[in-house]
């Protein structure tokens, strides 16, 4: 059952919290995920089976890379028809990256920006912008500058800063044929509950492959462990290496789009993560292919997958990320959610859901739009109207 097994006091509040909610949190799927998965089933439903494939990986690659939930929305739509149109697939995700490009001018999507990056760093390791900076796609337009003639300018952001969206895609479109190249040679071929670990290792380590090629053709990279690249920025004033450092992690970016992957592949194969081979597992490997870039779970690392499957009450695959969530509630606020009526939290998902659907029906694709985040539930815990700044969010 979710959230009624007792957790012990020494485990940190993020824990504490992302165990006791788990009923709540998992049924408040991220709108960015939800586009994600939404679109692998748009895919896997041309298929005979309900499996990730390789020639598949390549639009679900970009698609994470793009990121906005808005953006995804209309990535799927010009994805599917090139499917349908069987345009080339290196051509296919260039040419879909172009029109989702401007279909985003214009467009600052304030409320996602600030929900998907609480600390305001995400946007500059991940999300649609930099990675068409990356492809060669896009070059910005500094504010001292001017477009030439000719010059399609492109607002883009919160921000809405100035780009150029260059006229010859002829660079990102051999850069992605790279990633299919390397997706065919590494991606596993198969995979089941008996080879579910030995898969996700693989995973990981083409997409880290992956991820060195889009960054590397930027430039200012270089290749670290496993290809995965770093800063290089011996030319950069040290504040400025020190906080391109703290917003770039690639090794996050790459285990969140795994973690997207292996939860598609768990629900498509049915695992059962109290049988074996997979409850012989630690939480260690989990954490393998899970982005935890706050060391969140280092206290349950050691806790075989089962248990912790049994304690939450949801996939070991999400834990990290509910986690991650659940760490800036302090203990005042922590209390206070534990005291909250389930009613008064799960109305906070309720009313989220039923925007979401009038959006949709109203052909929204572009509002700004994005799903609860904690601070909502600690909102409605305490009965503070939502978006008010929270007790001890000035620490």
């Amino acid at each position: 059952m979710h959230g009624r097994h007792s957790v012990p006091e020494a485990w940190p509040r993020s824990l504490k919290v992302a165990a006791k909610l788990g009923w709540l949190l998992v049924q408040n799927t991220p709108l960015d995920l939800l586009q994600w998965l939404e679109f692998a089933d748009d895919l896997a439903a041309r298929r005979a089976d309900f499996v990730v494939h390789c020639s598949d990986v390549a639009w679900l690659f970009a698609a994470h890379c793009i990121k906005w939930p808005a953006a995804v929305h209309k990535f799927r739509s010009y994805a599917l028809q090139a499917c349908d149109a069987k345009v080339g697939t290196a051509a296919g995700i260039v040419d879909a990256l172009v029109h989702v490009l401007r279909d985003m001018s214009g467009h600052a999507f304030p409320l996602m920006h600030a929900r998907m990056s609480a600390k305001g760093r995400m946007h500059s390791g991940t999300g649609i912008i930099v990675h068409s900076q990356w492809l060669g796609l896009l070059r910005k337009l500094e504010v001292s500058s001017q477009a030439a003639a000719g010059d399609e300018v492109l607002n883009l952001g919160v921000s809405q800063s100035a780009y150029v969206l260059k006229p010859c895609q002829q660079d990102a479109v051999q850069l992605v044929a790279a990633w299919l190249a390397a997706i065919r040679q590494e991606w596993p071929r198969q995979i089941s509950t008996a080879s579910f670990a030995e898969s996700a290792d693989a995973i990981v380590k083409t997409i880290y492959r992956l991820r060195g090629m889009s960054a590397g053709s930027a430039g200012p990279l270089f290749w670290g462990p496993l290809g995965e690249p770093g800063m290089r920025s011996s030319s950069q004033p040290p504040k400025q290496k020190k906080a391109r450092a703290a917003a770039f992690k690639p090794g996050y970016l790459v285990k969140h789009f795994t973690k997207c992957v292996l939860f598609r592949y768990e629900h498509a194969l049915g695992l059962q993560w109290a049988e074996l081979p997979l409850s012989s597992l630690s939480m260690a490997a989990v954490l393998r292919w899970t982005p935890d870039g706050t060391h969140q779970c280092e206290a349950i690392a050691d806790m075989k997958v089962a248990d912790a499957a049994r304690l939450f009450g949801f996939t070991p695959l999400l834990i990290s990320g509910f986690a991650c969530a659940a760490s800036a509630v302090d203990e005042l606020q922590m209390a206070s959610l534990f005291r909250a009526p389930e009613r008064e939290l799960f109305r906070v998902v309720a009313e989220w859901r039923k925007r979401l659907e009038t959006a949709e029906k109203e052909g929204g694709e572009t509002d700004d739009l994005f799903s609860p985040v904690m601070a909502d539930f600690v909102c409605a815990a305490a009965k503070l109207p939502r978006g008010k700044k929270l007790p001890g969010s000035e620490k």
